[in-house]
């Protein structure tokens, strides 16, 4: 008897072990990873993140983004969606938009334009060409051959909420700039952890490489990497390069003339979960400003 019980702890202790073991390392992975060069900037900001997939380029090489995220939330455009027919119609200064679920037939201002690729629905969200909302909605964009990357500058975008009481409000950005457009954000891995068990919280993991393209060093101190990390119940987080804001900043160290530099930040919601799934705070999107400040 002695001997079947001690087996019997011994099996129960192996399971224990075992189940704890998979917890941990359910909670230590990401939900999700990308790794993906950066292809999109809007005005001061580089886009690094949009729900539910970072910009890509698709096998027509077309770039590709999520209607909402990129068209409401930063564009300010007004979407409506139509999960019948699985059209989206898009507003915006006076112009119209409406796009079709696998199909390359688009209207602009109701008047027909064939693409050369078609949009696509990828969890329960339409990810579209970029350039049809460049050229259906007027917005001014071009390309930087240089480092391969599509910027709108176009001074009616990030008008939204999202940006005007998110880091256009924030002390870090309101610091006089030398300089808005100091580094290039060569490569970025983004691991997002979604919290497995209560209370938790959601995380996320930058690694950022970027490039020094002002041409010339960068003095002690004025160096400004700062990712901006967004979640869908309208909270807001950042963090500067070397540094959180809030606190006592160490000293940045000068970054020479076209000097590349590793930037690891970690962010999480301010705000534990006690109902897993129903309350997690999804990450919306992550945007970067890299400046020289003058303080």
């Amino acid at each position: 008897m002695q001997k079947f019980l001690k087996w019997v702890f011994i099996i129960s202790l192996s399971l224990f072990l075992s189940c704890s073991f998979n917890l941990w390392a359910r909670a230590a992975s990401p939900t999700e990873s990308f790794n993906l060069p950066v292809i999109l900037k809007m005005g001061r900001y580089y886009v690094l993140y949009t729900y539910p997939k970072p910009p890509y380029i698709d096998p027509q090489n077309r770039l590709i983004v999520p209607l909402g995220t990129v068209c409401r939330d930063l564009i300010g455009a007004k979407v409506n969606y139509n999960p019948q027919t699985k059209t989206a119609i898009i507003n915006w200064s006076s112009r119209t938009v409406e796009l079709t679920v696998g199909s390359k037939t688009a209207y602009v201002n109701k008047k027909q334009v064939v693409l050369d690729t078609f949009p696509i629905l990828y969890k329960n969200s339409m990810l579209v060409p970029l350039r049809i909302l460049i050229e259906g909605l007027g917005i001014k964009a071009t390309w930087n051959s240089e480092y391969r990357f599509v910027h709108l500058d176009d001074e009616r975008i990030l008008k939204t909420r999202w940006i005007l009481l998110g880091p256009e409000d924030s002390p870090a950005l309101r610091i006089p700039a030398l300089d808005e457009n100091a580094f290039f954000p060569l490569f970025c891995k983004i691991e997002i952890y979604y919290p497995v068990r209560t209370p938790a919280s959601t995380k996320i993991k930058l690694d950022i490489t970027a490039k020094n393209i002002t041409g010339k060093s960068i003095p002690e101190g004025k160096a400004d990497v700062r990712p901006h990390v967004f979640f869908d119940d309208g909270g807001y987080s950042t963090a500067a390069f070397f540094g959180s804001e809030g606190k006592p900043l160490p000293v940045k160290p000068p970054v020479k003339a076209r000097e590349i530099i590793e930037i690891s930040e970690e962010h999480k919601s301010d705000i534990p979960v006690f109902d897993v799934p129903k309350c997690v705070r999804k990450v919306h999107y992550v945007l970067l400003t890299c400046r020289v400040n003058t303080v």
